[in-house]
């Protein structure tokens, strides 16, 4: 994943792993900016079930507001096939 492009982010480091997914450091083109960067695995199937909840994960994340705690820009999917 490193070195690749997901829409207008350059993935630059690996930050983390778990249950939910990778976290990566990037850089943001389009507001010149470095980022973090979240992706579902994709070494298994993702289902509908595994969607809802990294929305909902993403979903919580936003509704707070601390200088520790990180803000969501956007949630997106991109060309990723689906099962149930």
């Amino acid at each position: 994943m490193i070195g690749r492009r997901l829409s207008h982010y350059g993935v630059l480091a690996d930050l983390g792993a778990g249950g939910m997914g990778v976290v990566y450091r990037a850089h943001d083109t389009r507001l010149d900016r470095d980022v973090a960067i979240k992706v579902l695995p994709t070494d298994r199937p993702l289902t509908q079930t595994a969607r809802r909840r990294f929305q909902r994960e993403a979903m919580a994340a936003s509704a707070l507001n601390h200088p520790n705690i990180i803000t969501i820009y956007e949630v997106n999917s991109e060309g990723t096939p689906t099962s149930s």
